[in-house]
């Protein structure tokens, strides 16, 4: 079966109209574009809108509050030091057991306090605050050491002769 010129042409306009293309196409787009943006702005612009609320409090709360901050890690360090004696003494018989002589203690208790950071601070986030006060503590007690010359690498405790000393 042969067609036509004049057939071919209306069966190729009706596709062309059929699937929107060629001077259909046009018309069909914009009118799709308008139903997308009037349902896909709208929820755009609400959730921006939302990520800019909560952008300005986070700013907000950062900018308003260098006093509270001072606080919480002052409230923090107070926590650690309040739990540290207790958490040393328990474990106690794990760091007898690293020959790191005289601040075994405080290897244990850094890591003790970021095994803390680590799993305990999502579900408690002040935990975390804690935590880092404890590694920056136990940093701080380590330093002290090197300085002193009480370092007594090898294991077990004592009071430092033969060490080798620093400044």
């Amino acid at each position: 079966m042969v067609e036509t010129k004049a057939q071919q042409k209306a069966r190729l306009k009706k596709l062309r109209k059929k699937f929107g293309l060629g001077e259909f196409k046009k018309n069909k787009k914009t009118s799709k574009k308008r139903k997308r943006r009037s349902v896909k702005g709208s929820r755009l612009t609400k959730f921006t809108r939302r990520r800019k609320i909560a952008k300005r409090k986070r700013k907000s709360a950062r900018r308003a509050a260098p006093f509270s901050r001072v606080l919480a890690l002052i409230a923090s360090a107070a926590a650690y030091g309040a739990f540290r004696a207790k958490i040393s003494q328990t474990i106690a018989p794990l760091t007898a057991n690293i020959p790191l002589g005289n601040i075994s203690d405080e290897a244990g208790m850094i890591a003790v306090a970021m095994v803390a950071k680590k799993f305990g601070g999502a579900r408690v986030p002040f935990l975390k605050k804690i935590a880092d006060a404890g590694i920056a503590i136990e940093s701080a007690r380590i330093g002290e050491e090197l300085l002193s010359g009480g370092l007594n690498l090898g294991g077990g405790s004592g009071n430092g002769v033969g060490s080798p000393t620093i400044g």
